[in-house]
C-alpha cells in the first residue's frame, strides 16, 4: 500500500463571478492542480479527502465531503 500526501490550495484573490466560475469549477481546477503537484493521473487515486475551512461563509456549502 502507498500513501501520498499532496494538495493545492486555490488562489484566494481570484474573483469567481468575474471569471463566470462556479463552486465545481473551482473544485476542478484544485482537483487538477493538486494531481499535478504529485505528479498523478485520477485513475492513480482510489481514496481522496476534502478539509473545508470557512465554505460555508465563501460558499454557502458547509459540508464539502459529497464532492
Amino acid at each position: 500500500m502507498v500513501y501520498i500526501l499532496g494538495g493545492w490550495q486555490s488562489d484566494f484573490s481570484k474573483n469567481w463571478a468575474r471569471q463566470q466560475m462556479d463552486f465545481a469549477d473551482a473544485f476542478a481546477e484544485v482537483v487538477g492542480e493538486g494531481l499535478a503537484a504529485v505528479d498523478l493521473e485520477p485513475k492513480d487515486i482510489d481514496t481522496g479527502h476534502v478539509g473545508n475551512f470557512v465554505g460555508d461563509l465563501f460558499a454557502g456549502q458547509g459540508l464539502l465531503g459529497g464532492f
